[in-house]
């Protein structure tokens, strides 16, 4: 049985791990996001032709960076969202509870991943006809 001290515990430990989710799902973002803007600049900048097995181990490095950051993006995601719905059923001010899901909620992370999969497929793209 929870008394007040512990739900409000229990609250502030909620929003405290949601901000912090919320702030590494944004530094993955900032990191993936300099790094597709480096990697295409050096793919497209490129003055020599690369071989075959150059462009085989730059995609296959490149899918390996995709993939973690992709796995990492999403597990966070879906802690946040579980953090989320676990503050949303114990806000009982109305107001409050929206302007807090307003800020804290990525309920459309999906469209997010896949606009990383989109980012990730012209970089690859660019590896193979671009160089």
């Amino acid at each position: 049985m929870h008394n007040d001290n512990d739900t409000k515990t229990d609250i502030d430990q909620l929003f405290n791990l949601a901000y912090k989710l919320k702030d590494w799902i944004n530094f993955y973002w900032r990191f993936y996001v300099v790094f597709i803007a480096i990697a295409l600049g050096w793919v497209l900048g490129s003055n020599t032709k690369w071989t075959f097995d150059e462009k085989m181990v730059v995609t296959i490095v490149f899918i390996g960076f995709a993939s973690f950051s992709i796995t990492a993006l999403s597990k966070t995601y879906k802690a946040s969202q579980d953090i989320i719905g676990l503050l949303s059923e114990r806000i009982s001010d109305e107001k409050f509870k929206k302007s807090v899901l307003y800020l804290l909620d990525s309920k459309h992370w999906k469209k997010e991943i896949l606009i990383h999969i989109i980012g990730d497929l012209i970089l690859i793209r660019s590896i193979w006809f671009f160089n």
